[in-house]
């Protein structure tokens, strides 16, 4: 644990895309656009392939960096 540094984390990128998908299935139930919803499917994607590598393999990232 390492006090005074934010470590990424798979489950940190996956809750902000998580947060975006949701801002953007807000905004397409607001606005009612196309392009909005294309986004919010591709997050969705984004999201689902997020969860499987936190999940399969959750220190991923600290192997990058």
């Amino acid at each position: 644990m390492a006090v005074g540094r934010i470590m990424l984390h798979t489950g940190t990128v996956l809750y902000v895309a998580a947060v975006l998908t949701a801002l953007a299935g807000i905004g397409f139930w607001q606005k009612k656009k196309k392009g909005i919803f294309q986004t919010h499917k591709f997050l969705a994607l984004v999201t689902t392939l997020l969860f499987l590598l936190h999940w399969l393999i959750p220190g991923a990232l600290r192997n990058l960096f």
